[in-house]
């Protein structure tokens, strides 16, 4: 019923009073066209989410959107020429299956989680290269800007959390050119907490995760040469929290476990003392 209706939808057979107006005046604005199926995917992947968001969340609700939106993306084949709003729509796929998917007891979300997100990254390999000097619009340079890094984002917090060889990351910062996304006049990296956190997860995260995400087990050497390089990461003034702390944790768990196991009366003796006074 869901593919039959949404097939309705997004042909056009099934409009309403107003629609046509509505989408003419965005046309005429924007000049873009809204009304392929992975545009009304988006829209419903949207809802989807915004219903296990909500104050009263609704597990059938949600299903029913995201039914919806994976219906009507099928209707239009995703690897012949993907558009912005196609990475869009499969990027949130991923988000919703990693906040619980279509199953909450699902122990194959985060692996759909992690298919999806690399899938993307591989779609969208044309935002590397900074799109400004193409003539796009200064609001559809800013929409992909903060796409791909939301993107990037999402793909070292992955590679970092499964911790598995197998899960690579996608993207590598040496061909990689795309700006920063601007919030507000200032430019600077640090103007921003948005901003700001593309560049931790870039200049930081994503050098942590290549040292320690390795076929080999990281020396103790390689964890205390990347604390001060997370520790030391300048902080804007007036945010109350630091991602920063996650990730120190992150770096020096397994050697903080080390110290308990071999000198549970006294961590401070073990050789990886560092390690403890820095996770606790």
């Amino acid at each position: 019923m869901h593919v039959s209706t949404t097939c309705l939808i997004s042909s056009g057979a099934v409009s309403g009073p107003g629609l046509t107006p509505n989408r003419a005046l965005f046309n005429t604005h924007l000049a873009i066209d809204y009304s392929g199926p992975h545009d009304l995917a988006l829209l419903f992947i949207v809802l989807a989410i915004g219903v296990i968001v909500g104050q009263e969340p609704s597990n059938a609700l949600r299903e029913h959107f995201y039914q919806i939106s994976g219906a009507t993306i099928s209707l239009k084949p995703i690897l012949e020429q993907p558009s912005t709003v196609t990475i869009q729509a499969l990027h949130l796929t991923s988000i919703y299956n990693a906040m619980g998917g279509n199953d909450l007891k699902s122990k194959t979300s985060m692996e759909m989680t992690w298919s999806l997100v690399t899938l993307v990254a591989y779609l969208f390999q044309t935002v590397y290269c900074d799109c400004a000097c193409w003539g796009l619009t200064p609001k559809m340079v800013q929409r992909r800007c903060m796409l791909f890094w939301d993107l990037f984002i999402m793909d070292v917090w992955l590679h970092s959390k499964l911790t598995r060889i197998t899960h690579l990351p996608s993207f590598s910062l040496d061909y990689i050119d795309c700006s920063y996304p601007m919030y507000g006049a200032n430019t600077e990296p640090s103007s921003s907490f948005e901003t700001w956190f593309f560049w931790f997860m870039a200049e930081c995260v994503a050098e942590v995760a290549a040292h320690t995400l390795t076929t080999e087990v990281p020396s103790f050497a390689t964890i205390i040469e990347l604390d001060p390089k997370v520790h030391d990461f300048p902080l804007p003034e007036g945010f109350p929290t630091s991602p920063e702390d996650t990730v120190l944790l992150y770096i020096h768990c397994s050697f903080f476990a080390q110290a308990i196991i071999k000198h549970p009366i006294n961590l401070l003796k073990s050789a990886c003392a560092l390690s403890f006074l820095a996770a606790y």
